[in-house]
């Protein structure tokens, strides 16, 4: 059976890369940022498990999550910025994650989903305020 680590990154990226949320595009990253300059919201795609095991006589499936790292940053010193916009782009991109297919080529499909997690995190430095939602994708493939 085909590993769908790259089938489940390439999907995700292609679904919500580019969502424009309060007049600003979210762009989606694999793992981490790259570019000259860090943006100031984005989300990466980050830490995946795989559990492969033989259900049936109709062959193996994927027990796959996948982390989302939805970013925002706000630069200045005191109470700068919100968890607002962060919570506008979980918002808007729950439905596509709900409606995600993997390519056809790949010969996988997913049967199940399921959001079993969204983590608020936020961290304040002198410099600017972070605010971040982690939102675990859990899927099963056949």
């Amino acid at each position: 059976m085909t590993f769908p680590d790259k089938h489940i990154r390439k999907a995700i990226y292609d679904a919500i890369n580019g969502t424009v949320v309060n007049t600003k595009t979210i762009n989606v990253y694999d793992f981490r940022v790259t570019g000259a300059t860090l943006p100031n919201h984005y989300i990466l795609l980050s830490t995946q498990t795989g559990r492969n095991y033989r259900r049936s006589k109709c062959g193996d499936e994927w027990d796959s999550t996948i982390l989302l790292d939805v970013v925002t940053r706000y630069y200045g010193s005191g109470n700068t910025g919100s968890r607002l916009l962060a919570d506008d782009i979980v918002n808007a991109i729950l439905p596509s994650l709900d409606a995600l297919q993997l390519a056809v080529g790949s010969g996988l499909s997913i049967y199940k989903r399921d959001i079993t997690d969204i983590t608020d995190l936020s961290m304040v430095t002198d410099t600017e305020n972070v605010f971040r939602k982690l939102i675990r994708l859990q899927l099963r493939i056949n």
